[in-house]
């Protein structure tokens, strides 16, 4: 199936910033809101963040500009005939394998922890771009920020360039997913969408 591209370069450089300025104030709130750090014992489903998790959770509060820098997107090339029903059912069955695809992190008394939701449908969008627009078509939407508190923290949209060219466009969160994570999840989409028989046991 399709050619990954990614522009991340850039997001590393933005994330190196936005973990420099923030720093120093997250210890600070850490600090305060450590003792509090125990989970919510009103739904089993929570369980403690991790550091990293809190982390990038704190500096998606501190402005919109951390809030997105945050997004990981990965494009796929798609040529000839595509069945967008299987493409479909292929992330449905993505989201069953991966509990990270169906994280949240609800906030009680200022702290955040991580709910994995038993079942999550995921929003596939289509739309019909020209060639000419889709590259600042593509930039406007990793642009949109996520829903922390209440998922779903990927989003699935199919551009239809022509009869017979597709870009598929994923875009995570990276406090649900990193570069190692996200080709585990583009290989076993492939392999979901394509019929492989047998998937690999890592999971992301």
């Amino acid at each position: 199936m399709p050619e990954r591209s990614s522009n991340t370069e850039q997001s590393k450089k933005e994330r190196h910033a936005d973990e420099k300025e923030g720093g120093e104030s997250f210890i600070e709130w850490l600090k305060l809101h450590q003792e509090n750090n125990n989970g919510n014992q009103k739904e089993e489903a929570l369980s403690p963040v991790t550091s990293s998790q809190l982390r990038l959770w704190y500096l998606s509060q501190i402005s919109d500009t951390h809030f997105i820098a945050y997004n990981i997107p990965v494009a796929l090339q798609i040529t000839g005939s595509l069945d967008v029903a299987k493409l479909k059912q292929s992330f449905v069955k993505l989201v069953e394998r991966h509990a990270c695809l169906r994280m949240c992190f609800p906030v009680f008394d200022g702290i955040p922890s991580q709910c994995v939701l038993e079942q999550l449908q995921p929003v596939f969008i289509q739309s019909v771009r020209t060639h000419e627009e889709v590259t600042d078509y593509i930039h406007k939407r990793v642009k949109i920020p996520f829903d922390l508190e209440n998922g779903a923290l990927f989003r699935v949209e199919l551009m239809n360039l022509s009869n017979t060219e597709h870009l598929l466009l994923v875009c995570f969160h990276h406090i649900i997913a990193d570069g190692w994570s996200v080709s585990i999840l583009v290989r076993d989409l492939v392999a979901l969408f394509t019929d492989e028989q047998t998937l690999a046991q890592t999971r992301a």
